[in-house]
């Protein structure tokens, strides 16, 4: 018999985990479909990390967008373990997408495209995701592109105590490949550290690897704070000088010499249409 949470969801399998939560695929015995469910570690249930956990269902339930995974339920706050519930994805992330085939440019440029857009409406309402990297991108067996995992999301200008590096000062918050230099610098994130890790994404999407890939973390961090890696056009032959020049823009050192989140959806949606297409028409065609 199926463990049961809430007296309403059935756990199938775990598909995921980070350092205070499992994350689940369930079914929903009420409205009869798959859920995801994320439940906090009962070692992690403490009164900090329960005030955390209830910040970030608060913050995803606030962000009504067809690209950011959406919140539909929640536990008492109170409970001794507390969960709530998402949408399931069915499909595969980015990050498994990039690293096991090459992608076109028209792929590309449409999962930026969408990407862009959910971030866009994330900052519309001042909150940075604080995490983007291609194992929080999603992508589902239609063509939608999902962003997910907010665990790190809070409003502009504010840290989250999640930290996902290991030997770095454990001040830094993120993933250490797709930090920003002012993440490393000064310890802040502001929205525009998004912007960067949206440039790494749509590096590694192009390339399979992160642009600031190294075996060495004191070395990661020098070459993000360096701007040092290998140019796009390097390795891409066949990119159009449209998204090298997109990446480029989005990897600037200095926070206000980025693009923004619009920016980037504006220079994706013109290649797009230039080129007489959809972002999803391109990736419903790319999967099916």
């Amino acid at each position: 018999m199926r463990k049961k949470v809430g007296n309403r969801y059935e756990v199938i399998e775990e598909i995921g985990q980070g350092g205070n939560a499992f994350i689940y695929k369930a079914f929903d015995t009420y409205l009869k479909r798959y859920m995801a469910l994320k439940i906090l570690k009962a070692k992690s249930a403490t009164t900090e990390l329960r005030t955390h956990f209830l910040h970030e269902q608060q913050i995803m339930a606030g962000l009504q967008h067809s690209n950011i995974v959406q919140v539909f339920d929640c536990s008492d706050p109170q409970k001794q373990v507390p969960y709530y519930v998402m949408q399931y994805i069915e499909g595969q992330s980015l990050q498994t997408l990039a690293t096991t085939q090459k992608l076109p440019e028209s792929v590309l440029v449409a999962l930026i495209s969408e990407i862009a857009a959910a971030l866009a409406h994330a900052h519309s309402k001042n909150i940075g995701h604080g995490d983007l990297k291609p194992a929080n991108v999603l992508i589902n067996n239609d063509g939608r592109v999902v962003l997910i995992d907010f665990n790190n999301a809070q409003p502009n200008n504010t840290n989250s105590i999640e930290v996902n590096t290991s030997a770095h000062d454990s001040s830094l918050i993120g993933t250490l490949d797709y930090l920003a230099p002012e993440q490393i610098r000064n310890k802040e994130t502001n929205l525009s550290s998004d912007i960067f890790a949206l440039g790494c994404v749509a590096y590694c999407a192009a390339t399979g690897v992160s642009p600031f890939a190294h075996d060495d973390e004191v070395e990661i961090m020098r070459k993000i704070l360096d701007g040092e890696y290998r140019p796009l056009s390097e390795l891409r032959y066949d990119l159009s000088a449209v998204f090298t020049t997109l990446v480029t823009g989005c990897l600037q050192l200095e926070c206000e010499k980025r693009f923004n989140a619009l920016q980037v959806m504006h220079i994706c949606e013109q290649w797009l249409c230039a080129h007489g297409t959809t972002a999803f028409r391109v990736l419903n065609k790319f999967l099916s």
